[in-house]
């Protein structure tokens, strides 16, 4: 009677993790952002098929080293974000997010949301983070385009009144 309750719990617990596990993996297939999951003791690192979409590289084997990814990242962004990371090692009570530019595979930068969360062991050390990442080069693009569409003529594309003034300004003090 008592190994019957046992193999019946057993079932039980089995199939909540296969539904546990279906759902994880549903949510990665459907999510338009790559997921990554870094161990940080190992330096070891999960990249969704998304995220490698996203940097424009496909591997067999999506483990891989931290430093595929920050290998990638813009020479100019990579201490802000080494910085950024170790603050939220600090504080891991607030959610890590950064925007920060990484290199595709076809020779181009395009601009990166990075969202997560570490956590941390007894002794406050953190030892695992994960989140996603989103491209937000369109969204960049477009900004920088209104933008300049704020400061420029629309036909001849020369320098309006708003720039002038802002230059002048500038100038002045």
């Amino acid at each position: 009677n008592k190994s019957i309750r046992y193999a019946i719990e057993r079932q039980k617990s089995d199939a909540a993790l296969r539904e546990s596990e279906e759902r994880y993996a549903l949510a990665v297939a459907g999510a338009s952002e790559g997921i990554w999951d870094w161990n940080i003791r190992t330096g070891e690192a999960y990249f969704s098929p998304r995220w490698q979409d996203l940097v424009g590289v496909f591997q067999e084997n999506v483990t891989a080293h931290i430093d595929h990814w920050f290998d990638r990242v813009h020479p100019d962004d990579l201490p802000p974000l080494q910085a950024a990371l170790q603050a939220h090692f600090r504080d891991v009570q607030t959610h890590f997010e950064y925007e920060h530019r990484v290199m595709h595979e076809e020779g181009e930068y395009r601009w990166m949301l990075v969202r997560g969360q570490a956590i941390c062991d007894a002794r406050d050390k953190c030892y695992r983070m994960a989140g996603s990442m989103a491209d937000t080069t369109e969204r960049r693009r477009a900004e920088q385009q209104l933008l300049h569409d704020a400061l420029h003529d629309g036909l001849m594309d020369l320098p309006n009144r708003s720039l002038f003034m802002d230059r002048l300004d500038q100038a002045i003090r």
